[in-house]
């Protein structure tokens, strides 16, 4: 019985969990996807030993990164979010363990076929109709600010867990008022790593720390430094160039 009132809970065909607006904080939102996509990072360990395991283990960032992002798209509602994304770990895992548990030869095609998996069980569920407010807001555009300033890392094979949680309580300490200036924040993180190749601790012990002590305010003009040169070019001193943005 407990088991029927919970899929009757998360179902993506119940009114109830279709909501008009995300009701948590941009950061909130943004700690939740951190955790999952970590999840599925210790987790993917179970399937090391497949081949082409990097490549596959993007392919399972992006399909969680979707699956994450659509269910709040439609829903609004977190915990729902949560669940299937939790869900689909499970499920992008599981699948390739059969695939190599039953020696089937291992190629794209089989990949495909595991993402394709994922989203019949996650997002291909999710019912349009019932949905009350399918538009990005502020908070989601943040989400997709902060999806593409993660998973650069992560293409970079920069990947830390402890230094993201660290930028986020750094983002925290500075008590940005809203959701508009923190995506202004975030907008400014995305060109200026995209401008240089530097990994997340560097950008924490330095760009951001310094941004706290140059005072938020002021961060429209870093901004306009960094689209000065919109073109990625070659920086072999990373601080010279990150003090230069502070003068």
């Amino acid at each position: 019985m407990s088991n029927n009132n919970n899929n009757i809970n998360f179902s993506l065909n119940n009114e109830n969990n279709y909501v008009e607006f995300v009701n948590y904080d941009s950061i909130k939102v943004i700690e939740l996807y951190t955790n999952i996509i970590n999840e599925f990072v210790e987790k993917s360990i179970e399937i090391k030993n497949i081949d082409n395991y990097d490549f596959i283990l993007v392919k399972g960032v992006e399909t969680i990164s979707y699956v994450f992002k659509f269910i709040i798209l439609y829903t609004k509602n977190l915990k729902l979010t949560n669940h299937y994304s939790r869900k689909s770990i499970f499920y992008f895992i599981e699948f390739l363990q059969q695939i190599n548990k039953n020696k089937i030869e291992f190629l794209n095609l089989s990949l495909s076929d595991a993402i394709v998996f994922v989203y019949n069980k996650t997002i291909f569920n999710l019912n349009k109709k019932l949905s009350k407010n399918y538009h990005n807001d502020i908070i989601l555009d943040n989400l997709d600010i902060f999806i593409d300033i993660h998973n650069d890392f992560f293409y970079k094979k920069k990947y830390n867990y402890n230094e993201l949680i660290k930028f986020i309580k750094l983002i925290k300490s500075y008590n940005i008022n809203n959701s508009s200036e923190l995506h202004f924040f975030l907008n400014t993180i995305l060109v200026f790593i995209r401008k240089i190749d530097i990994d997340i601790e560097f950008l924490n012990n330095s760009f951001i720390k310094k941004i706290k002590i140059y005072k938020f305010q002021n961060i429209k003009n870093i901004y306009k430094k960094l689209l000065m040169n919109n073109i990625f070019f070659i920086i072999k001193d990373y601080n010279k160039y990150t003090n230069s943005l502070f003068i």
